[in-house]
């Protein structure tokens, strides 16, 4: 028999993985309005490692909060930083139709 832990840690990484399926096809679609398509690549490679970099990070400072301060620090950390990104993210300018680079 398979330990349930295991079907459970499958099926987390099999949603995990379509997750950033959909938000990868966002951010293409996003950067294709806002970057020359020159810098295309660039762009998304730079998102990406940003992203890879944002998670290692933030699993060893999560651990280190949970280890020292528990989950209540922890979880008002997140929510303060999800937040601000919320917050970026409505305040972004719109990006013009007809003058997309500018």
């Amino acid at each position: 028999a398979t330990n349930p832990s295991l079907i459970i840690l499958i099926l987390a990484s099999t949603l995990k993985g379509f997750g950033w399926g959909i938000i990868a096809s966002v951010h293409v679609n996003y950067v294709a309005k806002i970057v020359q398509p020159k810098n295309m690549t660039f762009a998304l490679i730079f998102i990406s490692s940003l992203y890879a970099g944002t998670v290692a990070i933030m699993n060893t400072v999560s651990g280190e909060i949970y280890d020292r301060f528990g989950f209540t620090l922890l979880y008002l950390v997140i929510s303060v930083l999800s937040l601000v990104a919320l917050l970026i993210a409505v305040t972004i300018k719109k990006i013009d139709p007809i003058h997309p680079y500018r």
